[in-house]
Order: C-alpha cells, then sequence, then structure tokens
C-alpha cells in the first residue's frame, strides 16, 4: 500500500512519519532532498499489509516529482504546520497538482504541532472547512509526543 505524504519544508511530515513507522521522535533532522521513503508493517485484522510512506519535500519547487512519485498512491496525506499559515495556504496547490490523477486515492488533511497551539495560526475549524470542501477527513496530531 502506498500512501504519499505531501507538504510545505517544516510542516513535520518527516517526524510524522518516523513516529508512526519507528516510533521515534528526532528533534532535529535534515531536510528531505526530493523524496524518500519508510516502511511498516500493520495488522489490518484479517491480514498484514506492508505501508510505503513516500514524504515528497515542498510544493511549488517538486511538482513534476510529486506527480511521478504520487503516481498509484493508495492515499494521500496533505500536512501542514498549525502554527504556519502559509503551509496551510499552500495545500490548496498540492490538490490542483493531484486532484485529476488521484481521484480514486484516499486523502486525509493533517494539521500538525497541535504541541504548540498557544502559537496556532490556522484554526481548527477553518482546517475541518476546507478538508470537507475538498472531500477529506482532517486530523490534529504532534509527533513529538504520542498525542494523536
Amino acid at each position: 500500500m502506498k500512501i504519499v505524504v505531501i507538504g510545505e519544508t517544516q510542516a513535520g511530515k518527516t517526524s510524522i512519519i518516523s513516529r508512526f513507522t519507528h516510533d521515534i521522535f528526532e528533534a532535529v533532522r535534515p531536510f528531505t532532498t526530493g523524496a524518500q521513503f519508510m516502511e511498516k508493517v500493520v495488522d489490518l485484522g484479517t491480514k498484514k499489509e506492508k505501508m510505503q510512506l513516500w514524504e515528497l519535500r515542498g510544493l511549488e519547487q517538486f511538482r513534476e516529482v510529486i506527480k511521478f512519485y504520487a503516481r498509484g498512491a493508495h492515499g494521500v496525506l496533505f500536512v501542514f504546520d498549525i502554527t504556519n499559515r502559509e503551509s496551510f495556504r499552500r495545500l490548496e496547490a498540492a490538490l490542483t497538482l493531484l486532484d485529476d490523477t488521484h481521484s480514486h486515492a484516499e486523502k486525509l488533511l493533517i494539521g500538525n504541532k497541535i504541541d504548540r497551539s498557544s502559537e496556532r495560526e490556522v484554526a481548527a475549524d477553518e482546517a475541518e472547512a476546507f478538508a470537507t470542501a475538498n472531500g477529506m477527513r482532517y486530523y490534529e496530531t504532534v509527533s513529538y509526543t504520542h498525542l494523536t
């Protein structure tokens, strides 16, 4: 199962994937260059499934890379930093980029860094409305701790 994780630089994509796949958080990480992936076998009750989580760096500067790596994805996670309005605003371009060719993929909107809610620039109800308008479900998380 291929899952693509898209969002602006420093939205926390790598941290979310690392927490999910290896249950680790690294406060200081090098920037992802282009694309990288991690795998995890998940128990779906009746069977085990290998998930490939592909992180795609940035949005504007890697449009063609995103199209290439997102091909055949079963799901797309659109990640933004709740303390950075620009990271939220730029997701609309990513949706447009993938809309035509990935209409079958499950899409989720993920608001990250809720441990910094006092610095919030994007309200949960605003993100929820955006998700609903674009046929997605909305979740908030933090990779720093085990909050989900």
